[in-house]
This record gives C-alpha cells, structure tokens and sequence, in this order.
C-alpha cells in the first residue's frame, strides 16, 4: 500500500484533471487549425497563434512529467495506482506529438490556395477526423476504457476505410502534374500519425481500472 493513501488518492485527481487539460488542448489545437484551413484564414497571425498553443502543449508535458514523478517519488504508488502514473507519463509524449503534428499540417498549407479538388477531400476528411479524436477523448475520460476496447478498435479501423476510400477518389480525379496533391499527401500522413497515437493513448489506460 502507499505510505499515504488519502494523500496519493488527491494527488491522483489531480493529475487526472492536470492530464485531461493536457487531452482537451490537443484536440482544441487540431479543431483551430481546420478551422483557419477550411476559412481560408490561415496567415502569419494565425500560425503564431497555433504556434503560442503548441508551446502550452510543451509546457503540459514538463509539468505532467514532474508531477508524476513527485507523486511516484512521495507517495510509492503501487498496483493499479502505479499502472495509472506510468499510462500518463506513457501518454503525455503521445499528446505532445499530436499537438506537433497539427503546426506541421498547417505549415503545409500557410498561404496557399487550396483548389476545389483538395478543398472537397480536406472538409470532409477533417470532420471525420475531429469527430473521431472527439469520441476517443471521451473514451478516455472513461473509468474503465478496457470496457470500450472493442469500440475504439472499430472506430480506428472505420476511420482508416472511408478515409482511404476518399483518397483513392482524389487520385483518380487530380491530373497527374497536379504537384498540390504532394501537400495533400503530407496532411493525410500527419493525420494517420495522429490517428495512431491517439490510439496510443486509448491503449496506454486500457489496463487501469477504476479511476476516479
């Protein structure tokens, strides 16, 4: 047992609130930049913005990462409390690189014009993404996520068809010098590496039980 239970109980809560912070940024991040994409706003101004967010996301995981190892350090979690420290220190860096990967979609298209063509694939390509990051960040805040294992696992199989049904289309129909296709390509890497580690993320609390 912890040497002092009461006290490992608040730290946990409010590590979990701290985390889940960490978690509504990162999509909000990923939400603002579709937003200035698809408004066609996406100038110098809107990238400092997006930049400022990425560097809060930054600064959650240094003091996520020190929390943990306070809380670790004083009250020597053990057990479940345990699996519950190590699936945030685990999940933090997933976070971190989701929140890099949005300035990386939106250097890929500051001050540039999207055609209709690319502009008809990224809309709906972004809904889909946001609503599947929103309903896996609900699945997080979940206190048992292993009992929607099976769901997120068919929410990341569903996604990754239609999507690359979608891209299948796009490359039949954009002529074969279209060199903004190459942008288009980038983005939608970004977007399955994000995809991955938010799964990561899912994954890491999938043996935690009960959190509070």
């Amino acid at each position: 047992m912890a040497t002092n239970y009461n006290a490992l109980i608040k730290s946990e809560e409010e590590l979990k609130k701290q985390f889940f912070e960490f978690l509504d940024l990162a999509y909000s991040i990923h939400k603002k930049t579709w937003t200035y994409i698809l408004s066609k706003e996406l100038d110098s101004s809107k990238m400092d913005d997006l930049r400022n967010d990425e560097e809060s996301s930054d600064a959650f995981e240094k003091d996520i990462l020190d929390e943990c190892v306070w809380i670790i350090s004083k009250d020597q979690p053990r057990s479940n409390h345990l699996r519950f420290i190590i699936s945030i220190i685990y999940s933090i860096k997933d976070l971190e690189r989701i929140s890099d990967y949005a300035i990386e979609i939106a250097e890929s298209l500051e001050n540039k014009e999207i055609d209709k063509n690319n502009y008809d694939f990224l809309k709906p390509l972004s809904n889909r993404y946001l609503t599947f990051f929103k309903s896996f960040v609900d699945l997080i805040k979940k206190k048992n996520v292993s009992e929607y294992y099976q769901t997120g696992r068919d929410l990341k199989n569903e996604f990754f068809e239609n999507c690359n049904k979608d891209l299948k289309k796009l490359l039949e129909i954009c002529p074969k010098n279209d060199t903004s296709i190459q942008n288009i390509l980038l983005i939608f890497r970004s977007i399955d590496r994000c995809v991955h580690h938010i799964y990561n993320v899912f994954i890491n609390f999938k043996f935690v039980k009960n959190i509070k």
